[in-house]
Order: structure tokens, then C-alpha cells, then sequence
């Protein structure tokens, strides 16, 4: 991974009581050459490999892999594995479905910031080479 959006450090302990230092990250997000933005997602402690997750832009692109995440986390924890740490609970997909907002959708940018102007909306978390 490049680049990280965001990173997360947890303990995980296995299911004969076993603690592992992981680290939950997404990078930041890169255009692909067919239109496509990539955001790669790893569990550096849990599996070995990461995971290069698709979405129609950069934004969509760290939503999902969040959500992938999450629904990593959630197989483990049903397969008894159990999570501590900083405790700032990982979205699940469906916090993150009802919770999704386009920015530069006016409508919605309103609803979610009252007292800017419509201009304001337009923002990114990520570097210029990312949007």
C-alpha cells in the first residue's frame, strides 16, 4: 500500500485465547486507467494478503472498503474471534448504506451543512492526485 487514508490499530484474540496485534487500513484511492478508483484494504495481522476495492469514484472507492472491513471483522467475530482497542466502532455495511451522501450533490449538501454555501460542498479528504 502507497499511500494510507486511514489506519486503525486493534488487538484480536482467536478462539483459544491467543492475542493478535492488527491493523485495519485503507489506502487512498488511485484513478485506474479504464475510469475505475481502487482503494486497497488490508487486515495486516488476520490475513496475509490485501483486498483492491473498486467504486465509481474516490469516494465511493474508501466507502466500500470500509464496508469490506467491517464485513471482514463481522466473519471473524462469527467464528469467535474477538476485537479490542481504540473501540471506535468500524461502520457496518449497512450504517455505511443508510449513512451515504454524495457531497457535490447540492440537495443533500444542504440538508448536511445548514449554514454553508453550495461551494463548500465540494470537498475531498484526499490529495488532488486522488479526485
Amino acid at each position: 500500500m502507497d499511500a494510507v487514508a486511514a489506519s486503525r490499530v486493534w488487538v484480536a484474540v482467536d478462539p483459544e485465547g491467543i492475542e493478535h496485534e492488527i491493523v485495519l487500513r485503507v489506502g487512498v484511492p488511485s484513478l485506474q486507467p479504464r475510469g475505475e478508483w481502487l482503494a486497497e484494504a488490508t487486515l495486516d495481522g488476520l490475513e496475509k494478503r490485501s483486498h483492491r476495492i473498486a467504486g465509481v469514484d474516490a469516494w465511493q472507492a474508501v466507502g466500500l472498503a470500509m464496508s469490506f472491513i467491517a464485513s471482514q471483522v463481522e466473519d471473524f467475530e462469527s467464528r469467535d474471534w474477538r476485537f479490542s482497542g481504540d473501540m471506535v466502532e468500524i461502520p457496518s455495511r449497512r450504517q455505511i448504506s443508510q449513512n451515504h451522501f454524495r457531497l457535490d450533490d447540492p440537495h443533500r449538501c444542504s440538508e448536511r451543512f445548514p449554514n454553508h454555501p453550495r461551494a463548500q460542498c465540494r470537498i475531498s479528504a484526499f490529495p488532488e492526485s486522488a479526485r
